[in-house]
């Protein structure tokens, strides 16, 4: 079960509802950053990444609204980890994802997250790796 406390739930939605509602472009950021740091996960991406980047963004909803409610999170990634081996991830790649993701947070260009929120994130992200990690592993074996 993943739950966070509620002042840390409260950062992640403000932060998240203020990225979405601005229109931030979160996704693309997030994915101009990943390919220049690490061009080697390039291949498991389609193409045209106008759906995946709109999946990205849901996928983050979803992982904080699902905070709330016991085991919401962890169903929805032990799902995205299955899902995701059918792609040619490996339990290694969820590091630097993570890595990759804090870093466009603190760098996206209007969005001001403010130190609290991206230790939110952090501990969020670190928590979610683990998981993903170890259900990846699982699903492997």
């Amino acid at each position: 079960m993943i739950m966070v406390p509620p002042k840390q739930f409260r950062l992640l939605d403000r932060s998240l509802r203020r990225v979405v509602d601005a229109r931030l472009p979160l996704a693309t950021h997030f994915y101009g950053r990943l390919f220049a740091a690490h061009p080697a996960l390039r291949p498991l991406f389609p193409t045209d990444l106008t759906a995946q980047q709109r999946k990205f963004e849901d996928m983050l909803v979803v992982l904080v609204s699902g905070l709330t409610v016991p085991d919401g999170v962890a169903g929805a990634l032990r799902q995205l980890a299955v899902s995701h081996i059918g792609y040619g991830a490996k339990p290694e790649h969820y590091p630097v994802v993570a890595e990759v993701l804090m870093d466009s947070l603190r760098t996206l260009p209007g969005a001001g997250l403010l130190p609290e929120e991206l230790g939110a994130w952090s501990g969020l992200l670190d928590t979610m790796v683990y998981v993903l990690v170890e259900e990846t592993r699982a699903a492997m074996t």
